[in-house]
């Protein structure tokens, strides 16, 4: 079968980057790549799909959530990306201006990491003002322990501090971290990589 030089398809761009067909069929299901030129039986992938994924795979590298390489990988012009992938740095910025050039910080989707953490450091205005109905009486004070429980059922938990960075700590409790594990390490590591993008 003879095709354009410039198209390929889907094994021969899966070769080209090392990566597996199932793995750019993920991307392009994702809404991280579109979708193929499709000619009869066959879909052919432009060359611009190279650059395409290998910047996908950097933003991996840069801990990116997958909704935020979604939002880089929409925001992005193709003439962008050479510069995008010689160097870190450039992706920081480029990622940054592109969170600055987004509506209002409070709309960010509080289901990707900067919009959660944003959503943390500026609460919406209901939240402030459910805290203001609150009656001081009713908040603990600072340094009081919590009243002990003897319900069999539901025992005490003990807890755990990790310092994720200077001024924010993970507080776990013991049995989630007997579940999860080694996880655990790898969790508070991705926490101090997204810190760093902020």
């Amino acid at each position: 079968m003879t095709y354009d030089e410039e198209q390929f398809l889907i094994h021969e761009l899966a070769d080209q980057l090392g990566v597996s067909t199932r793995t750019i069929r993920y991307y392009i299901a994702e809404g991280l790549l579109p979708a193929p030129t499709n000619r009869g039986r066959y879909s052919y992938y432009h060359i611009e799909y190279l650059d395409r994924i290998r910047l996908i795979k950097a933003l991996q590298t840069d801990f990116l959530p997958l909704r935020e390489i979604r939002l880089v990988m929409d925001a992005v012009k193709i003439e962008e990306i050479p510069a995008l992938l010689a160097s870190e740095e450039e992706r920081r910025r480029y990622y940054k201006e592109l969170r600055i050039r987004s509506d209002d910080p409070l709309n960010q989707d509080a289901s990707s990491a900067a919009g959660y953490i944003q959503n943390l450091i500026t609460p919406r205005v209901e939240i402030r003002e459910e805290i203001r109905r609150i009656q001081p009486s009713a908040l603990p004070r600072r340094g009081a322990q919590p009243p002990a429980s003897n319900d069999p059922i539901h025992p005490p938990q003990s807890w755990r501090q990790e310092r994720v960075i200077d001024g924010v700590t993970l507080s776990i409790r013991e049995d989630v971290e007997i579940k999860i594990g080694g996880k655990l390490n790898t969790i508070i590591i991705a926490l101090r990589q997204m810190f760093r993008l902020l």
